[in-house]
């Protein structure tokens, strides 16, 4: 989000919960309503709650994930948070700050116009490709929206969905982020298809390649168990420690059956496997940070970054058959199941 001048006011009319300028008589009616989907789409994708408005802590977070972290550095969430002021943000940084979606869409459409350079009534197919480009990532991992979401109570507690589940590709990264919202370690299984692999190793993690490690540890015996597990603690401080930020902890399974009971010790420990006994706390007696990262993970909520990402290219039954005695915990894993379908 970018807080430059604004386009000049035009008369808006409200169009699907989006305020958009009065269309002409020329306006394209199919790639109207594809902007109108893709508009949803997107505030879905920051309203993680899927609570009907979006929240101060929802909107860095997704600006984060769509900018990427590297690339969302202190200026630019204090641009964030200008923006979502300025578009009528209500509440408190302590108590909580809400956007309604309404007010969100208003100034969305204002900011489109402005950063897309196009006639927003006149030209809706050169603003569905320039969201396409700009907000492609919002729309690969954005959560459908169930009848009725926004009507629900937003004090309501949330509850972890039934694990296993089974998602398409598109819904994976929303699986994802649910679970981990729950404290839960993350196992995806893809069916024998390596593309979720390939598509999950783009993103920023801390990165363990099993496969790498069976043949390091037991073809080539170019590392012994004492140095799978310093380099594999080294991955999990990293994740932990990240220049300040967390990670994401990805084991990347492949087709092997990885031991990581085996593997599990002092400098590993199997509580790595399960994030409501892995505290800060217990991070920090365990020597993966030092007391000045333990201080800011205090602070704010970055600690929730950190979680442990499993992948597999197993199905459910090979899951169960080749990995349910391999890990510390697997019984409380969220295993997500993703479509073969849903992939091309």
């Amino acid at each position: 989000i970018r807080t430059s001048a604004m386009p000049p006011k035009a008369p808006k009319v409200k169009v699907a919960g989006m305020v958009l300028k009065a269309p002409d008589a020329a306006e394209d009616a199919e790639g109207k309503q594809e902007l109108v989907e893709l508009i949803d789409q997107i505030f879905n994708f920051y309203d993680e709650d899927q609570d009907g408005q979006i929240e101060r802590i929802e909107m860095l977070d997704g600006e984060e994930k769509r900018c990427g972290r590297f690339d969302f550095g202190p200026a630019v969430r204090k641009k964030v948070i200008a923006w979502f002021k300025a578009a009528g943000a209500e509440g408190t940084p302590t108590d909580g700050m809400y956007l309604s979606k309404e007010k969100w869409a208003a100034a969305f459409a204002t900011l489109i116009a402005a950063e897309s350079g196009a006639d927003v009534a006149a030209e809706p197919g050169k603003v569905v490709a320039w969201l396409k480009e700009a907000y492609g990532l919002c729309l690969v991992i954005a959560k459908p929206v169930p009848a009725g979401t926004f009507a629900a109570d937003p004090s309501a507690p949330r509850e972890p969905p039934t694990y296993p589940i089974t998602v398409k590709l598109t819904e994976l990264q929303g699986a994802i982020d649910e679970a981990a919202s729950f404290d839960k370690t993350v196992l995806v299984l893809s069916s024998g298809l390596d593309q979720v692999e390939t598509y999950l190793s783009y993103k920023t993690n801390s990165l363990v390649d099993c496969k790498q490690l069976i043949a390091e540890m037991f073809v080539h015996k170019t590392k012994s168990k004492e140095d799978a597990q310093e380099f594999i603690r080294d991955k999990i401080s990293k994740a932990m420690n990240s220049n300040g930020s967390c990670l994401p902890f990805h084991i990347r399974m492949a087709n092997s059956a990885f031991d990581w009971k085996a593997i599990c010790g002092d400098k590993v420990p199997a509580e790595l496997f399960s994030k409501k006994e892995m505290t800060v706390d217990v991070a920090r007696k365990q020597n993966f940070f030092d007391d000045g990262h333990k201080f800011l993970l205090e602070c704010d909520d970055r600690w929730k970054d950190y979680y442990v990402l499993i992948t597999s290219t197993f199905n459910e039954e090979k899951s169960k058959e080749f990995l349910a005695d391999k890990f510390p915990f697997c019984s409380e894993f969220a295993t997500i199941i993703v479509d073969p379908a849903s992939i091309s």
